[in-house]
């Protein structure tokens, strides 16, 4: 019995090491493929602080999927354009991890969002060091699908 065991130990080490061999290396194509799905999905939106009702700003972002999240590149403003930037980020199941890069600053901003798959909206709850706040934006399609 033991040398049943052994022997068919032997066997599928034997397998696998020539499944190893044969396989193919990814080349730098295919891992491009992967990574730079543009869907063509903006979200675009307003933003502001808990506390207050009032609109603080308006931010734009485009969607792209990598992998198994996704990445957020975007702009921003406040409503009397005193201040703008860009934002950066990562979307993934329900957390958003990303930076605020605003003049010569890069602050790091974390959130929980909820997607409303019936009206294509955004809800976000967000937070930086110093503040916390709001936005919501609707989900829309920037070009038109193919025939």
């Amino acid at each position: 019995m033991r040398r049943l065991v052994s022997i068919a130990m032997v066997g599928i080490i034997a397998l696998s090491v020539c499944a190893g061999a044969l396989a193919r290396p990814v080349t730098e194509d295919a891992n491009k493929m992967r990574t730079n799905i543009d869907h063509g999905l903006r979200i675009l939106g307003k933003w502001g602080y808990i506390g207050e009702n009032e609109t603080a700003g308006y931010f734009a972002a485009k969607i792209k999927r990598a992998r198994r999240a996704f990445v957020i590149r975007g702009v921003w403003n406040t409503t009397d354009n005193a201040e703008k930037g860009r934002i950066f980020g990562v979307m993934k199941r329900c957390y958003f991890n990303g930076i605020i890069k605003t003049g010569n600053k890069t602050i790091p901003i974390v959130g929980l969002f909820k997607i409303n798959r019936e009206s294509h909206t955004i809800t976000m709850k967000w937070m930086t060091p110093h503040e916390y706040g709001w936005a919501k934006g609707k989900i829309v399609r920037a070009k038109p699908l193919p025939d």
